[in-house]
């Protein structure tokens, strides 16, 4: 976010399309934290793994298991 703080190309989508990365939160409940682009600049924000309405053009991050 830093890198891309303008909206710039990189490696996140800037176009207003989230990119998600799961993540264990301090209770260890997995979550899904998505970051967007827009208009207003950057948003975070943390989901629980059950929701289903993310829609299609995201991009997901994992852990390289190598």
């Amino acid at each position: 976010m830093t890198q891309q703080g303008r909206g710039q190309s990189g490696t996140l989508l800037t176009d207003g399309k989230a990119n998600i990365f799961y993540v264990w939160d301090t209770n260890k409940v997995l979550r899904a934290v998505f970051v967007i682009y827009d208009d207003n600049g950057w948003g975070v924000d943390a989901v629980g793994i059950g929701r289903d309405d993310w829609g299609s053009g995201r991009r997901v991050f994992s852990r390289d298991s190598m």
